[in-house]
């Protein structure tokens, strides 16, 4: 099969050979409209361009990769979604993604003082040995471009993002009371959730109810009986697939849903957008996160600043 050149792919989109460069690197040294970069990408898939990514990096000293660094966090659906967010980022600018393993010490820092990697970008685990401040120390004294996801410390310049459980189920709480429901029920798994964003979650969940007068139930999904929904007429789950699981467990004893109460899950994940039954989630945006977090990686390297970005607040992630 004949290899497809730059050239074809300027041709089919209609632009200059340097124009389909700048896109196709992710390059930010020049701007081009949203519908000139959306032709070039569409050419080049249509096509099936492949860039020479050696000569690509010769020309640029670049790898075109980003390491994340992995804790191997299996518990927590976060990690699996951030770290498909950062690839699916990553591959929009042409970008592979290196899996590099983590621990408390800092060999993952190789990958990029070999120049294997252009920076590092950490899915923070949920983990009463991880030393966030120390990892980011290693990185600053080594000058290696990085960013934060799920990230606990707050540090001055670096680029983080917080996922803020506490606000989810607050706002699925204060949902549930604005449309006047009173007798409301948490429903979590703790053998799903990791530590940190089980007790957050609950901790938003109680906090929000207590201070509309009312008493914060919580019950785990694993222990859950008909007789605790009774009265029940709002119920707030940590997540999509706890949600799930409730529904199956409605099936079992015979309660109608909808109809008995109302429910919102604390967060989407694919459990939630699959559904057979309508379920109200709140939605951690994953993607933009994952895109904030390769920008910072390559807008560091580029004279540009770094562009803010707009979906984050007071360093917080959750929205509804």
């Amino acid at each position: 099969m004949k290899k497809v050149t730059i050239r074809e792919v300027a041709a089919a989109a209609g632009v200059s050979v340097s124009a389909v460069s700048y896109i196709l690197n992710g390059s930010t040294e020049k701007k081009y409209s949203e519908k000139t970069v959306k032709v070039v990408r569409e050419a080049a898939e249509r096509l099936h361009y492949m860039p020479n990514a050696i000569a690509r990096g010769m020309r640029s000293q670049r790898a075109f990769s980003v390491g994340v660094v992995n804790f191997w966090e299996n518990r927590s659906a976060s990690f699996a979604l951030s770290l498909r967010a950062v690839t699916e980022a990553a591959a929009s600018r042409s970008v592979s993604t290196v899996l590099l393993t983590g621990g408390e010490d800092d060999s993952y820092i190789n990958a990029w003082t070999n120049r294997s990697v252009d920076g590092i970008i950490f899915i923070a685990p949920d983990s009463l040995v991880y030393n966030e401040r120390a990892h980011i120390r290693e990185l600053q004294k080594m000058h290696v471009p990085f960013a934060i996801l799920n990230a606990t410390a707050h540090v001055p310049g670096v680029f983080s993002v917080f996922y803020d459980y506490y606000a989810a189920s607050a706002l699925a709480a204060d949902t549930l009371l604005r449309l006047g429901r009173r007798n409301l029920l948490y429903i979590d798994s703790f053998s799903e959730s990791a530590a940190r964003e089980l007790r957050e979650r609950r901790e938003g969940y109680s906090d929000t109810v207590r201070g509309a007068g009312h008493d914060p139930r919580m019950t785990d999904i694993e222990k859950l009986t008909a007789a605790d929904l009774e009265g029940v007429d709002g119920v707030v789950t940590s997540r999509a697939e706890t949600a799930r699981a409730l529904l199956r467990f409605l099936c079992e004893v015979g309660i109608g849903f909808p109809g008995a109460f109302d429910l919102i899950a604390g967060s989407a994940e694919e459990a939630g957008r699959e559904s057979v039954l309508p379920l109200t989630c709140v939605d951690f945006p994953f993607a933009e996160a994952g895109q904030f977090a390769v920008s910072a990686i390559y807008d560091s390297l580029e004279p540009a600043p770094l562009t803010p970005s707009p979906f984050l607040k007071n360093g917080k992630t959750a929205k509804i």
